[in-house]
């Protein structure tokens, strides 16, 4: 098991953290739960996207439960929820991730909005941010965790974007991912002696992201 990170400097004094459990419908009409976690005082919001839900990826993945509470620790609010199960194209499952987005920046002020997925998930959260680039709340970042480009033809987002890549990544190997047109116009962050599957790494990865979020605020 992976050791827990250190939580971000001057966390020990962590405000409280108010949890919430919420339903709401989907563009499509598909009705979904949404585990939202809101600090006293919001400094940005994260939507967390958890892997492909055909092969047994859920919201309480460890990385995404590492996730929320080091990002409730520096005041980003946060939101988990389960993809639906009946496709895994990565496509179907942008409402289910815009929801999510939706309901957290109803119950939170206007914060810098960040998507934060792994694998299959992190597929999803690129959609999106592509897709609100031209809207009027377009996403001012999204961080990639391990996400499986090859054969993905996506156009790079104009919103900014860190990768979080494995050494190991048996999906996207560094020198696949790096001939990427999406890698060219994104912070890539490789993480040696991990592969897709995180092993020994969640750590680490929590780390990156959490900085990632945290150089977005003080930006």
């Amino acid at each position: 098991m992976d050791p827990a990170p250190p939580m971000p400097e001057g966390s020990n004094q962590q405000p409280p953290v108010h949890f919430r459990t919420t339903t709401t419908k989907t563009s499509d009409g598909r009705e979904i739960g949404i585990e939202c976690a809101i600090p006293d005082v919001v400094t940005a919001l994260a939507v967390l996207c958890h892997p492909h839900p055909l092969y047994g990826g859920t919201s309480t993945h460890p990385l995404l439960l590492m996730l929320e509470s080091h990002l409730n620790a520096i005041g980003c609010a946060t939101a988990r929820f389960n993809f639906r199960h009946s496709s895994g194209n990565t496509i179907d499952e942008m409402p289910d991730a815009r929801a999510a987005l939706d309901v957290l920046d109803a119950m939170t002020p206007s914060v810098p909005r960040v998507l934060i997925g792994y694998s299959f998930g992190a597929i999803v959260a690129l959609r999106v941010a592509l897709s609100l680039q031209q809207s009027e709340l377009p996403v001012d970042s999204v961080v990639l965790v391990a996400p499986p480009l090859v054969g993905v033809h996506l156009e790079p987002p104009t919103t900014s974007t860190t990768i979080i890549a494995m050494e190991h990544d048996q999906f996207c190997p560094p020198s696949e991912l790096l001939s990427h047109p999406l890698a060219a116009q994104s912070h890539v962050i490789t993480v040696t002696g991990a592969d897709h599957f995180l092993h020994g790494a969640l750590n680490r990865i929590c780390s990156e992201a959490v900085e990632t979020v945290t150089t977005l605020l003080d930006g």
